[in-house]
């Protein structure tokens, strides 16, 4: 009589087991959506809205966007970041609405090609982290854990990458200018840390921030778009030579009236030069800066020191201006009157004064351009070497210039960037701005 109730407990435990089993046999696991790592891919087909079709393909060099050129950097961190690992999609539900998740005819469609191929329908994006996609195998809508509109939604002419050439600024030594064939200039230095010498034309210095930053926009430079067209005018031609002894250069056409170039980057070989690039049209503020002269790279400092090397300067004439350096702090005095101030405006005018540069230089001074001084500057290094700059005659509307340290090279200061030099008392205890 003890056994009856949980025998009979057993017995319930056990028929409840055999009704239930079968259904739980029965009851379908949702689908799974596993998108492969971008490192498995082969390649990518891109298919927007309206029909046009991108593919992209992956080579022993990179990818690329087929029969385009190297598929763009940003395009490839964001596959990278978004594809890192295999990336596991939940399914919605059974029988969804395909229009709730932006899923209409004719969406978006990306196609994955790897260990096997992958055929997406991209839909609605949720917080910028969720991308909703509808695929065949297997059936049904998902929701991916990446925002793919980011990667996969971009105008045709966004996917291919527009720097024109994948050197840096620290590995070119040597650069060169022909045009029409014939050599203009030519720059060169031992290393990333050297000077830029001016190898051509001799007997000229190199502004070693003016060729750091034509050698920045050269290598740097970025198309606006790339063009049909295969063969333009050659007018000029920057060569530029690495580290690592390659060869490359950008074939120029002459401006066109908005100042742009058309340009195609070329890669040097045994055989000589051979394309790199599609041509390419890259605008004004870009092209200024690949074709300048021999002048326009020239030295334009003054005072080839840096302010941490100075111990005292003095601007001579009406009013005196007299700076000296103790202890850290820049003390100033205008006719030997010292001028209390604020530290950061008076250290930023001591610093314009020693970084002042000139407009322009002259091949030959006028006969008496120094014969009378309209002012000097004379500074004293900590190193108790003196710097003095003579300002002379008009030219035109700046003055005849030169230093003691290189009196042979005569330049040009213009009128305002010598006033600014003197600036009144009050300017040194200017309210800060907001």
């Amino acid at each position: 009589m003890k056994y009856r109730i949980p025998i009979l407990l057993l017995v319930i435990a056990a028929l409840s087991v055999i009704l239930i089993w079968p259904r739980l046999q029965t009851v379908p696991q949702p689908p799974v959506l596993t998108l492969p790592a971008f490192e498995t891919l082969s390649a990518i087909r891109v298919t927007a809205q309206e029909g046009s079709a991108i593919m992209l393909e992956a080579t022993d060099g990179g990818w690329v966007v087929q029969g385009r050129g190297p598929l763009d950097q940003a395009v490839t961190a964001l596959l990278e970041k978004s594809f890192a690992h295999p990336l596991k999609a939940r399914s919605v539900g059974t029988q969804p609405n395909a229009k709730d998740y932006g899923l209409q005819d004719g969406a978006l469609s990306v196609i994955l090609y790897g260990e096997d191929t992958l055929e997406l329908d991209l839909g609605k994006v949720h917080d910028k982290r969720v991308t909703y996609v509808r695929s065949t195998s297997p059936n049904g809508i998902f929701r991916v854990p990446a925002n793919l509109k980011e990667i996969f939604v971009r105008a045709s002419t966004d996917w291919v990458e527009k720097t024109l050439f994948t050197t840096t600024l620290q590995s070119v030594r040597e650069v060169n200018l022909e045009v029409l064939g014939a050599l203009k200039w030519r720059v060169e230095r031992q290393s990333d840390s050297a000077r830029w010498i001016m190898d051509y034309p001799r007997g000229l210095e190199a502004g070693q921030l003016d060729v750091d930053a034509m050698v920045g926009s050269l290598v740097g430079a970025r198309a606006t778009v790339f063009k049909p067209k295969q063969n333009f005018e050659v007018k000029s031609q920057l060569t530029f030579r690495t580290a690592n002894d390659e060869l490359f250069a950008l074939r120029m056409s002459a401006p066109d009236q908005r100042g742009g170039l058309y340009v195609q980057a070329m890669k040097g070989t045994t055989q000589g030069f051979e394309p790199l690039r599609k041509v390419a049209y890259v605008p004004r503020h870009i092209a200024i800066f690949l074709q300048p002269t021999a002048r326009d790279l020239r030295d334009r400092v003054v005072f080839p020191v840096r302010p941490n090397e100075v111990a005292s300067l003095v601007i001579s004439g009406r009013p005196e201006f007299r700076a000296e350096h103790n202890n850290g702090v820049w003390a100033v005095s205008i006719d030997h009157s010292p001028i209390s101030g604020q530290r950061h405006l008076i250290e930023g005018w001591v610093e314009s004064v020693i970084g002042l540069k000139s407009t322009g230089f002259v091949d030959r001074e006028a006969p008496g351009a120094f014969d009378t001084l309209s002012g000097q500057i004379t500074l004293r290094l900590k190193n108790d070497r003196m710097i003095q700059l003579e300002v002379g005659e008009r030219y035109g509307r700046g003055r005849y210039a030169r230093t003691s340290d290189r009196p042979q090279r005569v330049f040009i200061l213009s009128e305002s960037a010598l006033n600014g030099l003197r600036p009144r008392a009050e300017f040194f205890s200017q309210p800060q701005g907001p």
